[in-house]
Protein backbone atom coordinates (compact mmCIF):
# COMPACT_ATOMS: atom_id res chain seq x y z
CA UNK A 1 0.00 0.00 0.00
CA UNK A 2 1.22 3.52 -0.73
CA UNK A 3 -0.16 6.54 1.13
CA UNK A 4 1.12 9.89 2.33
CA UNK A 5 4.51 9.34 0.68
CA UNK A 6 5.21 6.00 2.34
CA UNK A 7 5.10 2.36 1.28
CA UNK A 8 3.57 -0.24 3.62
CA UNK A 9 3.80 -4.02 3.39
CA UNK A 10 0.41 -5.50 4.24
CA UNK A 11 -0.59 -9.10 4.85
CA UNK A 12 -4.05 -10.58 5.21
CA UNK A 13 -5.13 -11.55 8.71
CA UNK A 14 -5.65 -15.32 9.06
CA UNK A 15 -9.33 -14.81 9.94
CA UNK A 16 -9.89 -12.98 6.63
CA UNK A 17 -8.33 -15.87 4.73
CA UNK A 18 -10.39 -18.40 6.69
CA UNK A 19 -13.60 -16.42 6.16
CA UNK A 20 -12.81 -16.14 2.45
CA UNK A 21 -12.15 -19.84 1.90
CA UNK A 22 -14.64 -20.57 -0.86
CA UNK A 23 -13.12 -23.89 -1.97
CA UNK A 24 -11.08 -22.04 -4.56
CA UNK A 25 -7.76 -23.56 -5.46
CA UNK A 26 -6.31 -20.05 -5.41
CA UNK A 27 -7.47 -17.05 -3.46
CA UNK A 28 -6.29 -13.91 -5.24
CA UNK A 29 -5.25 -10.70 -3.50
CA UNK A 30 -7.27 -8.75 -6.06
CA UNK A 31 -10.48 -10.51 -4.99
CA UNK A 32 -9.75 -9.91 -1.30
CA UNK A 33 -8.86 -6.27 -1.91
CA UNK A 34 -12.10 -5.77 -3.81
CA UNK A 35 -14.29 -7.44 -1.18
CA UNK A 36 -12.76 -6.31 2.12
CA UNK A 37 -11.16 -2.97 1.30
CA UNK A 38 -12.95 -1.45 -1.68
CA UNK A 39 -16.47 -2.74 -1.01
CA UNK A 40 -16.61 -3.02 2.78
CA UNK A 41 -14.36 -0.19 3.93
CA UNK A 42 -14.54 2.27 1.04
CA UNK A 43 -18.20 1.45 0.27
CA UNK A 44 -17.58 1.28 -3.49
CA UNK A 45 -19.85 -1.42 -4.89
CA UNK A 46 -18.55 -1.74 -8.46
CA UNK A 47 -15.00 -0.75 -9.36
CA UNK A 48 -15.89 -0.74 -13.06
CA UNK A 49 -18.55 1.94 -12.52
CA UNK A 50 -16.74 4.13 -9.97
CA UNK A 51 -14.78 7.23 -10.91
CA UNK A 52 -12.96 6.92 -7.55
CA UNK A 53 -10.97 3.85 -8.64
CA UNK A 54 -8.19 3.92 -11.23
CA UNK A 55 -6.31 0.88 -12.49
CA UNK A 56 -2.72 1.09 -13.66
CA UNK A 57 -1.46 -1.89 -15.63
CA UNK A 58 1.69 -3.57 -14.39
CA UNK A 59 4.09 -2.43 -17.09
CA UNK A 60 7.47 -0.90 -16.45
CA UNK A 61 7.14 2.31 -14.50
CA UNK A 62 3.66 1.57 -13.21
CA UNK A 63 4.74 1.84 -9.56
CA UNK A 64 6.15 5.31 -10.20
CA UNK A 65 2.95 6.30 -12.01
CA UNK A 66 0.82 5.08 -9.10
CA UNK A 67 2.92 6.98 -6.56
CA UNK A 68 2.68 10.19 -8.61
CA UNK A 69 -1.12 9.88 -8.81
CA UNK A 70 -1.46 9.16 -5.09
CA UNK A 71 0.86 12.05 -4.18
CA UNK A 72 -1.50 14.53 -5.89
CA UNK A 73 -3.94 14.41 -2.94
CA UNK A 74 -3.46 13.47 0.71
CA UNK A 75 -6.76 11.55 0.65
CA UNK A 76 -5.53 9.06 -1.97
CA UNK A 77 -4.15 5.59 -1.41
CA UNK A 78 -2.63 3.10 -3.85
CA UNK A 79 -2.36 -0.66 -3.68
CA UNK A 80 0.19 -2.90 -5.37
CA UNK A 81 -0.10 -6.65 -5.52
CA UNK A 82 1.97 -9.33 -7.13
CA UNK A 83 0.53 -11.12 -10.14
CA UNK A 84 -0.49 -14.75 -9.83
CA UNK A 85 2.06 -17.10 -11.40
Amino acid sequence: MYALGKLYHLTWKPEILTRSNTNQATLLDAALLDKYIIQEIMQIRDVRESDQIHYIAGDTGSSDALCRLVDKDKDRVGFFYLPFK
